[in-house]
């Protein structure tokens, strides 16, 4: 039989301790494969492998003082039926765990660096990975503080950083209501260059748009949409000042911490270490527009949750494109949808409700042409999967109730509390 790469669904349970792994079929169903038994689960990231296999990170929190990266190794070990009957079997290997600094709100994977936002605590953590995913140096490589409700951390993709400083992100801290552009580099240090205060309140959650300099933010607090343009050209390294970046507000005791990192930094290519000396030039993000996602008559408390982009077109480099913007609200019980063309600004086109406190979803590629948007209901506690139709994206043709999140024993509650959505490939 011919080996074809399938779509899994990662959904974690912290009610019920547990990660849900399921099958997403072409028709749009879907089916049960296995369970990983974790205390209070949190976000969760996979990295793909070229062998076919996946490195699996879980976040876990055993109590108010003990929170863990879980690392997983899967592999598909059989596939005994046509790729829509779902008999595979994956084999799901516990590597180690990786302390944490507290509670994950969002995980990443740059190359070999994992990238931990803690809301919480305010701090943005960088761990360097080993070929199991492990820490390899046994712990968290650095961290950056005065990060208050630091919620997400997301790469800026190279048709944006068209730089020579590498690996840079952008994060966003909720609470301080600000963002900032880091540079991660190849030790996994994080060095901050520039701050921006956001528009708006609350900066949750950023996409970047696939073929223009633009920067999509949702804010938790308004339930605003707000895109920046993202120009970095202005970034140039200030040779023989050391001190310019490591002063920078919200950059702490970073700067303290280098003591620690002397062996490393000493290893590093020339460039990494001239970006220690990185002055930014004003203007690298600018606000373009915002947009309410929620209609004018709701009267509620605007509590926005997630955001995600598609595209049919992804990837290409036509830069009239159309660009399709999905988000959700907890409140509302909600999904918004606005398209995105020409010079990227989006505009509404529709609204429609789903499961009730949407707390995540994500949009999943089944296929060479097909691409569902699956998202999950905290109260509710099972799935709504939608089809993106490709010729009518704002429609999302068709709804697919799953079967109650059943698990392989017929377990109706095993989705309880289900709150984060990811997704992966496997051959």
């Amino acid at each position: 039989m011919t080996n074809t790469a399938h779509s899994c669904v990662l959904v974690s349970c912290p009610l019920t301790n547990q990660v849900q792994i399921a099958k997403l079929t072409n028709t749009g169903d879907l089916k049960h494969i296995t369970t990983i038994s974790v205390s209070k689960p949190g976000p969760t990231t996979v990295q793909e492998r070229a062998s076919g296999t996946c490195t699996l990170f879980i976040s876990e929190t055993i109590d108010a003082e003990h929170h863990y990266c879980a690392v997983y190794q899967i592999a598909k070990v059989n596939s005994r039926s046509q790729s829509d009957q779902c008999d595979d079997i994956l084999e799901v290997k516990l590597e180690g765990k990786i302390r944490m600094a507290g509670k994950p709100t969002y995980f990443k994977v740059i190359n070999n660096v994992l990238l931990c936002a803690l809301y919480h605590e305010g701090q943005l953590t960088s761990t360097l990975l080993s070929e199991t995913g492990l820490a390899l140096d046994g712990d968290i490589t650095d961290r950056m503080e005065d990060l208050e409700g630091c919620h997400c951390a997301e790469e800026i993709p190279d048709h944006i950083n068209e730089t020579s400083f590498g690996d840079l992100i952008l994060c966003a801290a909720l609470k301080r209501n600000v963002m900032a552009i880091v540079k991660v580099t190849g030790k996994g240090r994080l060095i901050k260059l520039e701050e921006i205060p956001a528009a708006g309140e609350g900066p949750r959650h950023i996409v970047f748009d696939p073929v223009l300099p633009r920067a999509y933010v949702l804010n938790e607090l308004d339930s605003h949409l707000y895109t920046y343009r993202v120009e970095l050209s202005g970034l140039h390294t200030d040779v023989g000042r050391t001190d310019v970046g490591r002063t920078d507000v919200g950059r702490t005791d970073v700067g303290q911490m280098d003591r620690e990192h002397t062996a490393d930094a000493k290893q590093e290519t020339s460039m990494e270490r001239q970006t220690d000396a990185v002055r930014p030039l004003g203007g690298a993000i600018s606000l373009m527009s915002s947009i309410d996602t929620l209609s004018p008559e709701f009267c509620g408390t605007r509590w926005a949750a997630d955001l995600h982009l598609w595209s049919s077109t992804i990837g290409d480099t036509a830069a009239g494109s159309t660009r399709w913007i999905y988000t959700c609200d907890r409140t509302a019980n909600e999904i918004t949808v606005m398209m995105a063309k020409d010079q990227g600004l989006p505009v509404k086109v529709g609204a429609f409700r789903t499961e009730e406190q949407p707390r995540g979803f994500n949009i999943i590629p089944v296929g060479n042409d097909r691409h569902y948007l699956l998202v999950v209901g905290q109260k509710s506690h099972h799935a709504s999967v939608y089809e993106i139709a490709s010729q009518q994206p704002r429609l999302l043709s068709r709804q697919l109730v799953s079967p109650a999140g059943n698990d392989s024993a017929g377990n109706d509650s095993a989705w309880e509390g289900a709150m984060w959505v990811e997704y992966f490939s496997i051959n």
